[in-house]
């Protein structure tokens, strides 16, 4: 399992950017990807110094920040676990890198699921980065980023059967104005997801009016397959009298 390891870099000089300068950014806004709960190692912030000597005044400030940022999370409607045994949907680090001339910061925040790095936010140059303003942009762009939406759009995603019963809607309305290549393509989705022999009989129903509107042979021999589609999938079904009427009009049409 990941660990989320929250890590402050301090650097005699700011570290390469590799993303423009923001001392704007997005303002935070209600939760696209919330309610989903984050794996955030508790009370850690793992000061490691590439040039300088230690300051544990900076120290101390790196985990108000972490701290800072955290409370922030939960305030935007996440749910934040300090075990990393407890479900979770993502795990989190964060990298900080400080100038000590200018005390600006390169702030890097990585997601992570299931081993694997899905997405990174950058703030580079960030100075006052211990503001409100500062740590609510950026828990703003995280929230926003894609793969947060990504795991929010997953988390809430209707059940199956919902959203075949919306794909149906969306086929009779289809139907009812006579577009019924749209209305087939709408009645399959709703059979992947829920295979109900209803389907596949309305599905047959817009192969044959299509192909009766348009005395079209290969829309009435598909109907026919769909019709007896249909009778395999539901015992009770009785296709005999549309099955008939199909036959009729193919052969009137095959002998133009």
């Amino acid at each position: 399992m990941m660990r989320a390891v929250l890590t402050a870099l301090l650097l005699a000089s700011a570290a390469p950017a590799r993303a423009q300068p923001t001392d704007g950014g997005v303002a935070p806004a209600k939760p696209i990807a919330a309610p989903l709960t984050l794996f955030v190692e508790p009370g850690r912030a793992d000061l490691r110094l590439i040039v300088g000597v230690t300051n544990p005044t900076l120290q101390q400030h790196v985990k108000l920040w972490a701290d800072h940022v955290v409370r922030e999370l939960l305030h935007e409607g996440f749910t934040v676990v300090d075990d990393v045994k407890k479900p979770h949907d993502a795990e989190v680090k964060l990298a900080m890198a400080v100038n000590t001339t200018t005390h600006a910061a390169n702030i890097t925040l990585t997601i992570e699921n299931e081993g694997k790095i899905v997405d990174v936010i950058e703030d580079v140059q960030r100075k006052l980065w211990q503001s409100d303003l500062a740590v609510g942009q950026l828990v703003g762009r995280f929230n926003h980023s894609p793969a947060m939406v990504a795991f929010g759009l997953k988390h809430h995603e209707l059940p199956k059967i919902d959203q075949a019963k919306a794909h149906h809607e969306t086929a009779t309305h289809k139907f009812d104005l006579g577009e019924f290549d749209e209305a087939v393509k709408e009645w399959t989705a709703a059979y992947d997801l829920d295979a109900k022999p209803q389907f596949l009989y309305n599905i047959a129903n817009s192969y044959r009016r299509k192909g009766e509107i348009e005395n079209n042979v290969a829309d009435l021999k598909r109907a026919q397959h769909f019709y007896r589609r249909f009778a395999d999938n539901d015992k009770t079904a009785d296709i005999k009298d549309v099955s008939h009427s199909i036959d009729v009009l193919l052969k009137k049409l095959e002998k133009k």
